[in-house]
């Protein structure tokens, strides 16, 4: 079944969305030379960006369009 509820109104992976969030504010709140954290980050985002991309053309291939909520994204509602 398709999730509904939150986020998952507008996007496929808003658990993806989440930990991009935690993972950049961890950035913020890196003491000093923040490479590292902005690196794991840049990882983070990549990789959860990619696997958001696949879930959705997932769902696309499981599933009837009629069943998909229209205008449905990726990971960042309205954009991707």
């Amino acid at each position: 079944a398709i999730p509904q509820g939150g986020l998952f109104e507008w996007i496929a992976c808003p658990h993806y969305l989440g930990e991009i969030l935690i993972y950049f504010s961890l950035c913020l709140l890196a003491p000093g030379n923040a490479t590292c954290a902005l690196l794991v980050l840049l990882f983070v985002l990549t990789n959860l960006a990619a696997r958001a991309r696949d879930t959705l053309a997932w769902y696309h291939r499981r599933f009837p369009p009629s069943s998909i909520p229209p205008g449905w994204r990726a990971l960042v509602p309205f954009v991707f």
